[in-house]
């Protein structure tokens, strides 16, 4: 039983049961190397299966319940972005060069592009896709149309009359209403968009000196944000307002993830450690070391906290059991038999 999935830059993927310290590593090939590299982990719908993007146009799908490669997808000479699965058994993948590739049944079906120099792709649960990178701002795509139902406009320019320069380094959707999308940028901007609203975002604040390399929105109008030296805060998702930060992290933050039903937050560093905090108290709850760079980490289902209460009550419903004075003295004679 695995609470949290991590990649690694040379192929290697790790379930870490986080109560026993248990990893278990799955390699790809018959030798782990950075042609191999996982860049990003998904799941599928039924969190069953978590998608791979390797660095060489591969795919592959991952069976859980049983630790084994199971499918691959592959897109001839292209480096991938990402990988997500669509309703109807189909899996979405994204190039830098930004062509987009949907398989149905093992095949590619379908293709189309979505600009130059792309840098992130994510999918919500109702197949919307969205994309950004260098030069090529937000955009949200109608999967089944392949066109934008949303294209990003710049903010206007700078106190010196200079145009603001575009790099979007991180993407994700919120949870809880599919209209409200932010973005984090090379420039570290985190920016806010209303799709309903307007087409320049509703919020654009600057967070800390470094690029913004991960970005997650809760449902509970939370954000968090990571950058390349190693912060990771929480913040007012609609305010921009800064609540607090998670220490310990050192090195790029490169992914993020949060339990789907308890209060912690997973994210996984430069330094080769995966960390675990109280979303509440901002506390680091377990940090375990993983020998390899990490670049993405994932959540599966499992619980982590009723576990450890569950075991807690057990102990504490135990009576404690009291020696008599002659058993504590046929105790003590073993003692020193023995020694």
């Amino acid at each position: 039983m695995s609470h949290i999935w991590v990649g690694s830059d040379i192929g290697t993927l790790h379930g870490i049961n986080l109560l026993t310290k248990q990893n278990t590593v799955v390699s790809y090939g018959d030798k782990p190397s950075n042609e191999v590299e996982i860049k990003t982990l998904s799941w599928n719908s039924d969190k069953t299966e978590l998608l791979c993007t390797l660095r060489k146009n591969l795919i592959n799908v991952f069976h859980v319940p049983e630790s084994i490669y199971v499918n691959q997808y592959e897109l001839e000479e292209k480096e991938l972005v990402s990988a997500h699965t669509l309703t109807g058994e189909r899996v979405i993948s994204c190039s830098k060069d930004g062509t987009v590739g949907i398989f149905h049944e093992d095949e590619l079906d379908q293709t189309f592009t979505v600009g130059k120099d792309v840098e992130c792709c994510t999918v919500d649960d109702g197949g919307r896709m969205y994309s950004g990178g260098k030069e090529n701002d937000l955009k949200v795509w109608d999967v089944e149309t392949q066109k934008a139902s949303f294209s990003a406009k710049n903010v206007p320019r700078d106190f010196l009359d200079l145009r603001v320069p575009v790099w979007i380094r991180s993407i994700c959707p919120c949870p809880s209403s599919p209209h409200i999308v932010g973005t984090g940028t090379h420039y570290h901007q985190y920016r806010l968009y209303d799709t309903r609203a307007k087409r320049r975002p509703i919020l654009d604040i600057s967070w800390e000196e470094l690029p913004i390399v991960s970005l997650l929105l809760s449902s509970n109008d939370r954000a968090y944000l990571g950058n390349g030296k190693g912060d990771l805060c929480s913040m007012d998702m609609r305010t921009g307002r800064v609540l607090g930060k998670f220490r310990g992290l050192a090195g790029s933050c490169r992914d993020i993830s949060i339990h789907p039903t308890e209060p912690l937050l997973a994210s996984v560093s430069l330094d080769r450690h995966l960390r675990v905090h109280d979303v509440n108290s901002r506390e680091l709850k377990y940090k375990i070391y993983l020998k390899y760079k990490l670049n993405c980490v994932k959540f599966s289902q499992e619980p982590v906290l009723k576990v450890i209460d569950n075991a807690t009550d057990v102990w504490n419903s135990l009576e404690p059991t009291v020696l008599k004075s002659s058993e504590n003295k046929r105790l003590k004679r073993r003692i020193d038999d023995v020694e």
